[in-house]
Parts: structure tokens; sequence; C-alpha cells
């Protein structure tokens, strides 16, 4: 679990890595459903995919009222809990990852949340090792100009691998 986030506007970088958070309720009902990974940090060189994340999330109040009838507020500050449970397809593109692992059951979506089965690390000149999620079943150019890779895990899920190790030398 990673702590240490806030939450604004629905989204949040833990780590160099940018989540969508859904949340069910509002206010001290609030409660952290899911978080999907939308991007990364071009810098980013962490290694695994966390199974959770949590995520400050802030909400006000109403404490009284001024003199003019207005009301006062009060900010509330909890921390939830989200569970990761998918990632875009290109959500480490160009970025100095060295090494990818993931819960295998993580969804794959593509930049419209839809579900996909491909992923793509492509132009990832750090990665040198992947093990790939069994949600993945296209791996066209995922790999593509990863010219440090050596070594990759790929599930029996996997039914396409047109060009996967494009430009790799």
């Amino acid at each position: 679990m990673i702590t240490g986030a806030v939450h604004l506007h629905g989204q949040v970088e833990v780590d160099g890595i940018l989540y969508n958070l859904y949340t069910s309720g509002s206010g001290q009902n609030a409660v952290g459903d899911s978080a999907r990974i939308i991007g990364a940090n071009p810098e980013y060189t962490g290694t695994a995919i966390p199974e959770s994340i949590t995520a400050e999330y802030k909400y006000y109040t109403i404490v009284g009222y001024d003199g003019n009838h207005r009301p006062v507020y009060d900010w509330v500050t909890r921390y939830l809990t989200y569970r990761v449970t998918s990632m875009r397809f290109n959500a480490f593109r160009g970025s100095k990852i060295s090494s990818f692992s993931a819960p295998d059951n993580i969804g794959l979506v593509d930049v419209y949340g839809n579900p996909t089965n491909k992923l793509t690390f492509s132009h990832c000149t750090n990665l040198k090792s992947a093990i790939v999620p069994s949600t993945a079943t296209n791996l066209d150019s995922t790999f593509a100009y990863c010219s440090e890779l050596t070594s990759v895990n790929i599930p029996n899920s996997v039914t396409s691998l047109n060009n996967t190790f494009g430009d790799c030398i």
C-alpha cells in the first residue's frame, strides 16, 4: 500500500504514476472503490504496480454562520484506500521504467476507458524485464524501441505478437 497522495479532481499521482480515482458516496460516507493507472511521469523508474493506493480525500462541512448569515466551512481530511483495478494500455510509454510487473488480473483499458487487450511499453529505453499480465492478448508493437530488454514472461493468453520487439536492437 502506498500513501502520501492528495486526491484532487479525481486524479492523484503516487510515486510517479498518475491514477484516476473512483469513489462511492461523498463526504463522511465516501468509500474508495478503484483506481485506474492512466500515465506515468517520464522520469518514472519504479518496477511493480501496487494492488492498492491510499489517497487523501478532502471535503467540507458547514460549521456555523457568520454575522451576515453566510455559512462558515471547515475542511475535513480522510484517507481512502483504492484497489488498483486497471491501467491504460499506453500508461508507461516512453517512461524510464526498468522492469514491470502487475497484479495478474489487472484490467487493460484504452484511452476512453473501454476494455482492450493491448499493452504498450514502446520507447521505454531502460526497460530490461517485464511480466505481462494474463489480461493481455495483443502484444503488437508492445516493446518496440525497448533497446535494453532482455527478459519477457508472456502468458498463454497472448494471441498476437506482430512487431512486438520491433527495433529493440
